[in-house]
This record gives structure tokens, C-alpha cells and sequence, in this order.
């Protein structure tokens, strides 16, 4: 199956003009815009409780009301031994309702989810080596 399909759209004119303009501003084909814009929709319909936050071309799903991303959440239900009563504990802020959605989320797309969680666990000297104009704090 094609990782995307042609599609032609009437967009009222308003959505055109942000949509293009949002193309312009961030160097990408109208195209690309259009169907990040549609793919997260899609999603957040999908998935009740989870939005979408970040820099155009690099958004991530979040959970609603939290401030936090669903890798984010997920790393703490791992580090509980996968228990939502244990993250709740830690996340205190979270309800049952918003760690569920991310564990939900997570489980539909783990591929995603799993290369946040991994760019975060990179060690030190890593991003000193990738960054080396940024200072690593002392231990």
C-alpha cells in the first residue's frame, strides 16, 4: 500500500490561505502541510484527550491539559512497572482518564512513541558530541 494517496480537496479559503501561508513560512510543499494538518485531526479524533504540540514538521502528540507529550508519560509508566496506579502516584497532576489515553495512543503508534523515548535516553556524551557549543552539567 502507498505511504500516501493523491487526493484533490476544496478547502474553504481561508484554510487555503493559513495552509499556504504556514508552506511559505516553514520551506514545505503545500502538500506536506495539508496532510500533517489532516493527519493529526484524524488522530485527535481517534484519540480523545491527545493534541498535538510543537514546531511545524515536528509536532508531537501531547496529552490534553497535562504540559506533557505521551513519550513522556509512557517513560514514567515503564519506570512504574507499567502500573497506571504507580504513574498516577508520580504524575499526580494526570487523571486515570489522560495516562489511559496515552497508553492508548502509544499502543497504536509504539513506533513513534519508542524513537522519542529513545532520542531522550541518549547519554551525555552523545550530545556533546552532537551539540559540542553546549555545556553538559557537571555530575
Amino acid at each position: 500500500m502507498p505511504r500516501s494517496v493523491p487526493v484533490s480537496v476544496r478547502l474553504p479559503r481561508d484554510s487555503f490561505e493559513t495552509a499556504r501561508e504556514l508552506a511559505s513560512r516553514t520551506r514545505r510543499s503545500l502538500g506536506s502541510v495539508v496532510g500533517e494538518l489532516v493527519e493529526e485531526a484524524v488522530r485527535m479524533r481517534r484519540f480523545p484527550g491527545i493534541l498535538f504540540a510543537g514546531p511545524p514538521g515536528d509536532r508531537r502528540a501531547r496529552v490534553e491539559g497535562s504540559g506533557l507529550d505521551v513519550w513522556e508519560v509512557v517513560a514514567v509508566w515503564r519506570s512504574c512497572g507499567e502500573s497506571v496506579e504507580r504513574t498516577l502516584e508520580v504524575l499526580q497532576h494526570l487523571t486515570p482518564r489522560q495516562v489511559e489515553a496515552a497508553l492508548r495512543y502509544y499502543r497504536a503508534y509504539p513506533g513513534e512513541i519508542e524513537a522519542l523515548i529513545r532520542e531522550n535516553e541518549r547519554p551525555q556524551e552523545e550530545w556533546a558530541r552532537l551539540y559540542p557549543a553546549v555545556a553538559v552539567p557537571a555530575d
